[in-house]
């Protein structure tokens, strides 16, 4: 696929007319009512991939071979990401996501099918017939496609780099507001500081939410945590979003494994905190059992 096909395929997918390829993007400085309706871009790998070093620097997992802190078995469920970037706002189209496909098992599918939309991925993209995701090009190209929706609504944009700044410059011309939702520590300064006329780029760090969407997943290389083993139905299995919620619920960061179809193991700092999941496991999932394992 080309870069004029791309460009094609995002004007199509946002419901935008495209511009003829010569004819120049008129963006109207006036200010706008703003419609309040979220669209939500997400810059998959450098969530992930930041996400490893600030989870980790958070919960104390401390990497030798890099010598730094770092989670190698973080993951992110995106249908809880969703829920924690919308915060109970309307969407105004489809969420975009500029990287992998999240797993079947992400809630995100559900969750996006319950407000009634479709979720698009820009997982692949043909460039001189190598298929590969040129990420930076293809968030700025949304980015920039958003200018010609009529009424203009909220941006929350999860990256932290400072190369979205011109196009991000251009839709807030036209009275798009913009939110940053990314790392404190990873996010550049030119983004958080971002000013055109009287707006100003929001900047909401993910660093005091991380426990509601991400978690560990595999086995917990310590050993030193308490763990909690659950027999459970094979039809029935426990989904990532009931497992956060259990976490969540005790103020706790979710790590867990699975050990075969029918078994998982749930890991915990200490005792208060099993025994409190213990009793959420067993109110909320009668068919389940649930044990310590010694």
């Amino acid at each position: 696929m080309s870069t004029s096909s791309s460009s094609a395929k995002l004007h199509q997918e946002l419901n935008i007319l495209p511009l003829a390829s010569n004819q120049p993007v008129a963006v109207e400085r006036i200010s706008k009512g703003n419609t309040g309706l979220v669209y939500v871009l997400i810059d998959h790998s450098n969530v992930y991939v930041e996400g490893k070093f600030i989870v980790g620097a958070l919960e104390r997992i401390y990497d030798r071979s890099r010598n730094t802190y770092y989670m190698k078995q973080l993951t992110i469920d995106f249908g809880c990401f969703l829920t924690a970037l919308q915060r109970n706002r309307k969407l105004g189209n489809n969420p975009i996501i500029v990287g992998p496909r999240p797993s079947t098992n992400d809630s995100l599918w559900k969750t996006i099918r319950e407000q009634e939309y479709k979720v698009t991925i820009y997982d692949r993209i043909s460039v001189n017939k190598e298929v590969r995701v040129d990420t930076k090009i293809t968030v700025s190209m949304v980015i920039n496609s958003l200018v010609k929706i009529k009424n203009p609504g909220i941006l929350i944009l999860a990256a932290g780099d400072g190369d979205y700044v011109p196009a991000l410059e251009e839709i807030m011309k036209a009275g798009w507001k913009v939110e940053i939702r990314f790392w404190t520590l990873s996010t550049s300064r030119h983004l958080k500081n971002l000013k055109v006329g009287e707006l100003k780029t929001t900047f909401i760090p993910l660093d005091s939410e991380y426990k509601s969407f991400t978690f560990g997943f595999g086995p917990e290389p310590t050993k030193r945590k308490k763990v909690l083993e659950i027999t459970h139905n094979k039809d029935k299995t426990l989904e990532n979003k009931d497992l956060l919620k259990c976490y969540v619920g005790i103020r706790s960061f979710c790590w867990w494994h699975k050990v075969n179809n029918g078994i998982l193991q749930m890991y915990f700092n200490t005792n208060a905190d099993l025994k409190m999941a213990n009793r959420w496991l067993v109110k909320n999932f009668m068919e389940i059992q649930v044990w310590q394992k010694s």
